[in-house]
């Protein structure tokens, strides 16, 4: 037994779920610990965890007519930079681990959601209500966004 557990007694582990909403939640509870050791213990565990969370991403965007990201898209009302950021936020399911390609070739006026756009059945969209931008009468967007497999 290591001395400092002479003095604070050895830890213990209990798992508490949360019951609130859905079940996929749950509260780690170690303890009691020395000194320090409580942010090596958890930031230990939050890598290994998520090293572990399989997932799927778009890696990239490529918009016809815009050549870098501070450029606008006329008839959009948000810059590049507001679009890039929404398409940070998509939840994708990928079902094989080789790189695609998704597209989304829209005309106005609408508001451009995460459902408009066009995956095989390979790659599915999970926040399919999800905002991209909004474009006024006239305004057309066409664009290819590679996703790839991977880690979160």
């Amino acid at each position: 037994m290591h001395i400092i557990q002479e003095d604070i007694g050895l830890p213990t582990f209990t798992v508490n779920p949360v019951t609130k909403g859905d079940a996929t939640h749950a509260i780690f509870v170690i303890g009691p610990l020395p000194p320090g050791y409580g942010m090596t213990l958890g930031n230990s565990m939050r890598r290994v965890l998520l090293s572990s969370l399989p997932g799927a991403a778009v890696t990239s965007m490529r918009v016809a007519g815009i050549h870098h990201e501070y450029s606008t898209i006329k008839g959009v009302r948000e810059s590049m930079l507001d679009v890039g950021l929404n398409m940070k936020l998509l939840q994708l399911r990928k079902y094989s681990k080789t790189p695609e390609v998704i597209t989304l070739d829209v005309r106005g006026p609408m508001a451009v959601t995460a459902k408009d756009l066009k995956t095989s059945s390979d790659i599915e969209v999970l926040n399919t209500d999800l905002a991209l931008m909004t474009l006024e009468k006239g305004a057309s967007v066409e664009s290819r966004l590679p996703v790839c497999p991977g880690t979160q």
